[in-house]
């Protein structure tokens, strides 16, 4: 199986490909620059010379026909994280995140690429502060609410784009977007950054113990690299997707606030058997 992995310099992207190579997929992946080839490579380890490596931009249309040819899946991955302080102009990085991933959805369909898999973000699915209880897919970040960072409002208003295509043009591609928090685990490069960048800062040393509201939304990269690719882990799913969980769950469901508890009723029909659901 072929699969193209977008955004292979990243941190989450460069664990997927590790993890697709060693079960023994062809694995394509994109760059900005194709100077950074080698870097991707080395990221991959012992198996990187079987890491085929295009160039293709988010923002521009060259290249992605071609990176997207006879792969029968897709994982996006590739996403703008700013640089942490809010940018001065919000729509730049908004428009990436959206524009960027239709892009990737239209080249993947145009292909007849059978499934696309999004690394969309729990920022996508965040309550409004101080609401707590059980929350399924149906649950999305408010763009308008007074006070949301530009990287919450990019993630939600492109994983809406993304199913409005799909709801509009996908035809027999599949759309999965899997809904992590902050990722953290073990760098492969020395210029990881994003979730894990935290870590380092703490290490480096800080003036004081910064309040992070990460309790409810920490994420194990080996877990999220490893949900991507098997059809049985999802969050938010096509409804007529053929690779669908044996008891219809649509989303790998997330808590929030304190005591709040991973809802069940994600799953239709009762309690999900999966244990990954559960």
């Amino acid at each position: 199986m072929t699969t193209l992995v977008t955004g292979g310099t990243g941190f989450v992207a460069g664990w997927c490909i590790a993890e697709l190579l060693d079960r023994g997929h062809t694995v394509r992946t994109t760059v900005r620059d194709a100077r950074r080839a080698a870097q991707v490579r080395a990221v991959a380890g012992d198996r990187g010379e079987e890491l085929e490596v295009v160039v293709a931009d988010l923002m521009c249309d060259d290249g992605w026909a071609a990176a997207v040819d006879g792969c029968e899946q897709v994982l996006h991955v590739a996403s703008p994280m700013g640089e942490g302080a809010e940018p001065k102009d919000p729509d730049v990085l908004i428009r990436l995140a959206r524009e960027g991933t239709l892009r990737v959805l239209r080249a993947a369909v145009e292909a007849a690429v059978p499934r696309v898999v999004m690394t969309s973000s729990c920022a996508a699915a965040t309550p409004r502060p101080g609401t707590d209880g059980e929350f399924d897919e149906t649950l999305w970040t408010d763009p308008d609410q007074r006070g949301l960072d530009t990287y919450r409002r990019s993630k939600a208003i492109a994983e809406r784009a993304a199913w409005d295509f799909m709801a509009e043009r996908g035809g027999a591609t599949t759309l999965t977007t899997v809904l992590p928090g902050a990722v953290f685990g073990p760098v492969r490069s020395a210029g990881t950054t994003g979730s894990v960048d935290v870590i380092g800062r703490m290490l480096r040393g800080m003036p004081g113990v910064p309040r992070i509201g990460l309790t409810s939304s920490m994420c194990g990269i080996s877990p999220t690299c490893t949900s991507a690719p098997r059809p049985t882990r999802r969050l938010r799913e096509s409804d007529s997707s053929p690779s669908a969980t044996s008891c219809g769950c649509r989303r790998w469901p997330t808590s929030f606030g304190p005591g709040s508890a991973r809802p069940r009723s994600a799953c239709r029909g009762g309690p999900c058997p999966t244990p990954r659901c559960g």
